[in-house]
């Protein structure tokens, strides 16, 4: 992806290699690569969404899985506590 920026508004080229060199961003990047494996095959994703119209229901989880970061999301929200992080717990076995 190409950023349009002026150039004493660029990053330093050093920084992207820093940042991918970090042990959480490769293991983001990995999970991401499998993840990618195992994708949903977007018919499945089409009938989830037709069943939610027909239910009428807003919400459409395809992996229930990830409900436990909206929990914590809105959990802190209504608890006015700064945003909690997942991070250690969507790293653990991916690192």
């Amino acid at each position: 992806m190409a950023f349009y920026r002026p150039a004493d508004l660029q990053n330093d080229p050093a920084w992207k290699q820093k940042i991918q060199s970090l042990p959480h961003v490769k293991a983001i990047q990995k999970m991401s690569i499998e993840g990618a494996k195992t994708a949903m095959e977007p018919n499945q994703v089409a009938d989830m969404v037709f069943d939610a119209i027909r239910e009428d229901r807003f919400y459409i989880i395809t992996h229930p899985e990830f409900m436990m970061g909206a929990h914590m999301r809105s959990d802190d929200l209504l608890n006015q506590r700064q945003p909690s992080s997942m991070l250690s717990q969507l790293l653990e076995g991916w690192s």
